[in-house]
């Protein structure tokens, strides 16, 4: 039994009208699962904006969204960490394991020339287990080493990774997703055009792997496989990263949002005070 899945990564740039393009990106074909990856979106999500689909599930880690849609319920697992200091910037994964059998990871790495910082990002986020499918998806920020945008496999940081990691990507046949003039189909030359948007896996199949230039709302271009994986369980167990540090800073690290909120509503009041008196 397999399902047939449809995956989309999409820096959106905190462009409303860019998620507003989610549907179109969808396509009238109904999928078993489609599978979303935003980053840098700091809005709520509309569900009118997925008509054709039953079941919505969704978490999100400050700007990075994981959403998965289904006609049938399904029995996910989450993890979400952030690479940010105390749990704080747009940078981190979304992992949610699908009816033990399948892992969809959102991502959004550091940004910078170097790999140092992105391969022990990516050691944390990939599945030990090599027989685990796996979808990896997001705004993984590896550039080109050079200007020269020709041979991609020989100048992308990426490449040489994905090999070293086992991962498996299907042939791009597309232009670099990165760096648009918004609202434009021109590049922004202020930047070395890159492929920083892409999806990679394990043991899934994948059909096709492409994106869609008409879409202008962000300065990145989204990028979408169709494929299928097993629905066969393999009893995956997704663990939450743990927090290495003393149980002070663990406990600001695990409820950092809730502290951040007290935090604001101590000022109000200090404020209201302040000026009622």
């Amino acid at each position: 039994m397999q399902w047939i899945v449809k995956v989309i990564s999409y820096n959106v740039n905190n462009s409303k009208k860019a998620v507003d393009d989610l549907e179109s990106l969808i396509g009238v074909e109904v999928y078993d699962l489609v599978l979303i990856s935003l980053q840098e979106y700091y809005w709520f999500l509309k569900d009118s904006n997925f008509k054709n689909y039953k079941f919505k599930y969704h978490q999100n880690v400050w700007g990075l969204f994981c959403l998965v849609l289904s006609n049938k319920p399904l029995d996910i697992l989450w993890e979400k960490f952030c690479f940010g200091s105390f749990y704080c910037g747009n940078k981190g994964y979304i992992k949610c394991t699908i009816n033990d059998s399948f892992v969809f990871i959102s991502a959004h790495l550091s940004h910078g020339q170097t790999n140092c910082k992105r391969i022990e990002e990516l050691n944390r986020i990939i599945p030990k287990n090599i027989d685990i499918p796996f979808v990896l998806a997001g705004d993984l920020n590896f550039r080109f080493i050079s200007e020269n945008k020709f041979y991609i496999e020989k100048l992308d940081q990426f490449s040489p990774l994905k090999k070293k990691l086992g991962l498996f990507e299907h042939q791009i046949d597309f232009p670099p997703t990165y760096k648009y003039k918004k609202n434009s189909p021109h590049f922004d030359l202020s930047r070395v055009p890159s492929y920083c948007d892409r999806i990679v896996g394990r043991n899934i199949k994948i059909d096709s792997y492409e994106t869609n230039l008409e879409v202008l709302n962000s300065d990145h271009r989204p990028v979408m496989i169709t494929g299928s994986v097993s629905k066969r369980k393999l009893n995956i167990t997704a663990e939450s990263p743990k927090c290495n540090y003393s149980w002070v800073m663990c406990f600001i690290y695990n409820n950092t949002l809730f502290i951040l909120i007290l935090f604001m509503l101590y000022v109000i009041l200090i404020l209201f005070m302040h000026y009622a008196l």
